[in-house]
């Protein structure tokens, strides 16, 4: 059974952060999509083959950008940027608003060999370049030694203004969740994470409830 956790220290006041249309379009394997604007989904063709992906939509439900973590590409399928760097170990990306900077995202993905690092890019849709800044990398050595990233999980306040990315570190040798680390993203940038021990006995995927305030592994 899952475990609740509530995050009393952050005092998280916060909400559903994607309307069901900014993620309404899926990007999954063998070329196929599925877009969850109608009940039920439906399916659509796409150009690439992902073994994982990340996409934001507006708020009509259409498609602004999606990733694999090494390619960007805009809303007309247009590649915008390539992220690729050695010993890309990468999995589970996930895209967010840059708070107050329209137009403009950030990327998260791990990397390393051992998915001990975690990195970000900036993307600004209004940008000839698309891609501003590039692997800038956010666990400085912070991670120890035996230990890799599993996956991210996020939330954030009603006007956008602040999202919560949350990661969690896995021992390489149990297989158990021992600390979850905490980022505050705002107009200003991320700020220094705070790590906090996990429960007992977590395991792999933690996820926010839909009010923000409690964590389920």
């Amino acid at each position: 059974m899952r475990k609740l956790w509530t995050i009393l220290l952050l005092c998280l006041v916060a909400a559903q952060v994607f309307s069901q249309k900014e993620s309404a379009n899926w990007y999954l394997h063998d070329r196929t999509g599925l877009k969850f604007q109608c009940d039920p989904p439906t399916r659509f063709d796409i150009n690439f083959d992902f073994k994982q992906s990340t996409s934001y939509s507006d708020t009509d439900g259409n498609v602004l950008i999606f990733s694999d973590s090494r390619t960007i590409w805009n809303g007309k399928d247009e590649v915008i940027g390539n992220i690729a760097f050695a010993n890309d170990n990468s999995s589970d990306p996930m895209l967010i608003p840059y708070p107050e900077r329209d137009s403009a995202f950030m990327l998260f993905k791990f990397g390393g060999y051992y998915r001990d690092n975690l990195f970000y890019s900036i993307i600004d849709l209004k940008e000839k370049k698309g891609l501003v800044e590039n692997n800038i990398q956010l666990t400085d050595n912070t991670v120890p030694e035996k230990y890799h990233f599993t996956s991210f999980t996020m939330t954030g306040s009603r006007d956008k203004k602040i999202f919560w990315l949350v990661t969690a570190l896995q021992n390489s040798s149990s297989q158990i969740v021992d600390y979850l680390y905490f980022y505050k993203i705002t107009k200003d940038g991320i700020a220094e994470p705070i790590r906090l021990k996990a429960p007992k006995d977590a395991i792999y995927e933690p996820r926010f409830s839909p009010a923000g305030n409690k964590i389920a592994f």
